[in-house]
């Protein structure tokens, strides 16, 4: 695997778990949690030269600013998104 494949997988698996974190069923947000939370965050951010507490640092602040949101600013956040 080259360094481009590793940081690329690095990447998407971080962003998944972001993205089932706060959009993804009960089941998938408790195990998006329990992987952000966990050590295994710190070695897929590892290859991308991240902080892992950087993440869940503003993983947080996002959660925060996203609960104050209403639903129909949420949907329409995801949308843009895609």
């Amino acid at each position: 695997m080259t360094d481009y494949q590793l940081k690329t997988l690095a990447l998407a698996i971080i962003i998944q778990a972001v993205q089932d974190y706060h959009t993804g069923s009960k089941i998938q947000s408790d195990l998006a949690k329990a992987f952000l939370e966990s050590p295994d965050l710190e070695f897929w951010a590892t290859p991308l030269n991240v902080s892992a507490p950087i993440i869940r640092e503003n993983l947080n602040r996002l959660s925060g600013k996203l609960h104050k949101m209403t639903h129909s600013e949420r949907e329409r956040l995801c949308v843009q998104s895609n």
